[in-house]
């Protein structure tokens, strides 16, 4: 994982390495748009791929773990009808579609997260307005 995957599963010689602490928020981005950097962990749902133009690489190494949403419940408090829900919502809950809702959220429509995801549960037709 990390630098060492990169050289054993790839191949790679890194030759610098440069510490950016903020969990490829806006610095990151920062780094690799000014050509500080020349790659960088970022997540896919992160709005700044589509805003700067970056591509995403492919990992068919998995050298960097995969993150899902997964939505986590007491077993005490799951039934049939919230496991519905929450099939309904992972079935159309993209990568894409966080992407929108990441935009919206710290984007130019500064929302707030439970405006976004309600209106996002509406424009899906999960919930009525």
């Amino acid at each position: 994982m990390g630098i060492p995957g990169l050289e054993e599963n790839y191949g790679l010689e890194i030759s610098e390495f440069t510490p950016i602490s903020d969990g490829g928020g806006p610095a990151t981005v920062d780094a690799l748009v000014s050509g500080d950097v020349t790659a960088a962990n970022i997540f896919t749902t992160s709005p700044a791929l589509p805003e700067n133009d970056l591509v995403v690489l492919e990992d068919p190494e998995s050298n960097f773990p995969a993150q899902q949403v997964v939505p986590i419940l007491s077993s005490d408090s799951m039934d049939e009808d919230i496991a519905e829900t929450l099939d309904a919502v992972s079935e159309l809950l993209s990568t894409e579609e966080l992407i929108e809702l990441n935009d919206r959220v710290s984007g130019s429509e500064n929302q707030e997260p439970s405006d976004a995801a309600r209106d996002w549960l509406e424009e899906q037709g999960l919930i009525e307005g």
